[in-house]
């Protein structure tokens, strides 16, 4: 007997492709928050407390430190922005031991307090829905200024975790104009955000990927699935002492003939989200003036298979300098690193405009995407 489906066949092709969807959807990123960009300082919006208090917090894979603006501290933000615990019910005060961390723009001083801190609804698998207008940043995806009220969605839910996090009592004066109130360090450690969010069964892997590319700028944290894993370019032994970093990176350029040469020496190169500019120590960047002809790209090769060229020459797109004059136009566009080795190398948002980067803390390795 033959048997004849009677449902068409337009429709059976409709089923396929959302279950096609699905399959890609369940696969994504387990988390997945929109970043904007102020000022080149890129920023994604978290809440802290029960019921969250809503702040614009920079991405900083270059640091390891979670804080946001505390009570003590009403003039440390031009909005006059702060945390304040008497409006949640879940704050865990712990003895007020200061503490403080330095940035290449300003140092703040905090002490640590136990709370919750709220990934907005949406941001698990979805577009967040929660919008924050508070003068510096505007996620405009639904959801109201307060973030009362986060779910637009039937399926949209919000994530909690617990862990410490720092209130600051004094900060440099240019954290006052910044186009964010605190900062999320991204760097490995035990009151880490993603730790917590993989130690409460929030995450399968503890990964995290940033994209700053014209078409895609967010954040990725948890399995990247296999559609990207299949993409990616993975470099070992990555070092995470407080910073992401790839030790042994070889540095070379190419002359106007196009013809490569290389520079003496490795290189360990802190890849650092929080950064709006890339950084060399003065030694360095004499050495760079002396060996790259002007307008060079400089090349990092991170392995025998995957480098990435990197302009370190004021061009078009940014005429602007923090660091030694080469000539009326040719200026080295990158800031001066003070108190380190002059065989490190920081690379800013730059590097995160170009190539997607991933951080897996399971494995100890940096990988890239590959276009």
């Amino acid at each position: 007997m033959i048997l004849r489906w009677s449902v068409p066949l337009a429709a059976w092709l409709v089923v396929v492709l959302q279950l096609q969807a699905l399959l890609k959807f369940t696969l994504a990123a387990e988390f997945e928050f929109p970043i904007r960009n102020g000022r080149n300082q890129f920023s994604t919006v978290i809440g802290v407390g029960t019921p969250p208090q809503f702040f614009p917090m920079l991405l900083d894979s270059g640091s390891e430190e979670v804080w946001v603006p505390g009570p003590k501290c009403r003039e440390c933000d031009e909005d006059g922005k702060f945390f304040n615990p008497a409006d949640s019910t879940t704050f865990g005060n712990l003895p007020e031991v200061q503490k403080s961390a330095g940035y290449a723009s300003g140092e703040v001083w905090y002490h640590e307090v136990f709370e919750n801190v709220t990934c907005p609804a949406g941001s698990r698998r979805e577009e967040t829905t929660c919008a924050v207008t508070t003068g510096k940043v505007s996620f405009l995806q639904g959801g109201s200024s307060s973030c009362v009220g986060l779910a637009k969605r039937a399926n949209a839910t919000a994530t909690t975790v617990r862990l410490p996090i720092g209130l600051t009592d004094r900060e440099s004066p240019v954290f006052q104009s910044m186009p964010f109130d605190g900062i999320i360090g991204l760097a490995p450690s035990k009151s880490n955000f993603v730790e917590a969010l993989y130690e409460s069964g929030n995450l399968k892997h503890r990964q995290l990927g940033i994209s700053l590319l014209p078409n895609v700028q967010k954040m990725f944290l948890g399995d990247m699935g296999p559609e990207k894993a299949a993409k990616m370019e993975w470099i070992p032994n990555a070092e995470h002492d407080g910073y992401w970093s790839v030790p042994n990176v070889a540095l070379s350029y190419l002359d106007a003939n196009n013809e490569k040469h290389d520079i003496p020496g490795v290189y360990r190169v802190v890849l650092d989200s929080g950064s709006s500019v890339a950084m060399m120590t003065e030694s360095t960047q004499q050495m760079v003036k002396s060996l790259v002809p002007c307008k060079s790209q400089l090349s990092l090769r991170f392995s025998a298979t995957f480098q990435h060229a990197i302009d370190v020459f004021v061009h078009t797109r940014r005429q602007h300098s923090k660091g030694l004059v080469l000539g009326a136009d040719c200026n080295l566009d990158v800031m001066d690193l003070s108190g380190f080795p002059d065989d490190m190398l920081i690379m800013g948002k730059d590097f995160f405009e170009q190539v997607e980067t991933w951080f897996d803390w399971d494995s100890d390795r940096i990988g890239f995407v590959k276009a």
